[in-house]
């Protein structure tokens, strides 16, 4: 089912109430509360807009169907199998996807992910990588019958939070959309949702958001089990980081400069284990 995104802009609410209790002196800091609290104003038409979607989607069932309709569906890839198959979790994603384009055709699909830093890329018979979002193209294509002039992909991304910021840079905002639907697995919806509240709620234009959550198949229980676990722990490094980094330029700038998938500081640990442990690894 599709649920409504109603986390916009709370973050930069707990941020600048937190400045009001510590009192803190004017000086670059108390600036940048400010600045927050200008931004938090300046998205109050968001807000409203997200809001609409909300009342809209309670009236008119489950589905969440809106008048406004949906321009961008975004699906983000979830690993691929031993052979460089797409995973049964990742096919309920995929075929939600083209379910939701079928009800909404003058939508786009929009395919994430390059790979993972967890394991080896897949790679083609002449050695070139063969990108997650790519085989799940040719799934949505070669399977779902959805015509490759309505998919687009990014290959940029490594984790959930590239996942949310390229998918914003690349294509929701130059394309200027204003409704999107992400789709992931129910045990990655509630941190996914919270990357892309973050990432999106940093930028004043970016579209209104929603989600659509498919059912966990395909997963040993003590797999998903640990995975859960794993989400859980990401997602409390997630409302750390999201409480100091406020714009769509400071999450630019901690992308590149600190985080392990993106930053050329940290680019010598592309080889290294990450620490996820082998029921994790079959969840990637």
């Amino acid at each position: 089912m599709i649920i409504v995104s109603l986390r916009r802009s709370m973050v930069l609410g707990r941020v600048v109430a937190s400045a009001g209790r510590r009192g803190v002196q004017e000086g670059p800091w108390t600036r940048r509360w400010k600045q927050a609290g200008a931004t938090q104003r300046r998205r109050s038409a968001a807000g409203s807009r997200t809001a609409r979607w909300r009342a809209e989607s309670a009236s008119e069932g489950a589905e969440g169907a809106s008048a406004q309709g949906v321009d961008g569906i975004v699906v983000l890839a979830g690993g691929l199998t031993a052979s460089g198959g797409v995973p049964r979790w990742v096919q309920g994603r995929l075929d939600a996807a083209s379910e939701l384009h079928a009800k909404y055709p003058g939508s786009v699909i929009l395919v994430t992910g390059g790979g993972s830093p967890h394991k080896r890329p897949v790679l083609f018979d002449s050695g070139h990588v063969n990108h997650e979002s790519t085989v799940c193209c040719d799934y949505l294509v070669k399977e779902r019958g959805v015509c490759p002039t309505k998919i687009i992909k990014e290959t940029s991304s490594y984790d959930t939070i590239g996942n949310a910021y390229f998918s914003l840079v690349i294509h929701a905002l130059p394309l200027g959309w204003r409704s999107v639907v992400a789709v992931t697995s129910a045990f990655h919806l509630p941190r996914a949702a919270a990357c892309f509240d973050w990432v999106y709620g940093s930028c004043d234009s970016s579209p209104a958001l929603r989600y659509h959550s498919v059912p966990d198949e395909g997963m040993s229980p003590r797999a998903l089990e640990a995975r859960i676990g794993r989400e859980k722990e990401s997602a409390q490094a997630l409302v750390r980081n999201a409480r100091e980094i406020l714009t769509l330029k400071e999450i630019n700038l901690w992308l590149h400069q600190k985080h392990r998938c993106y930053a050329v500081a940290r680019q010598e640990e592309w080889n290294e284990p990450t620490e996820a442990d082998k029921l994790e690894l079959e969840t990637y």
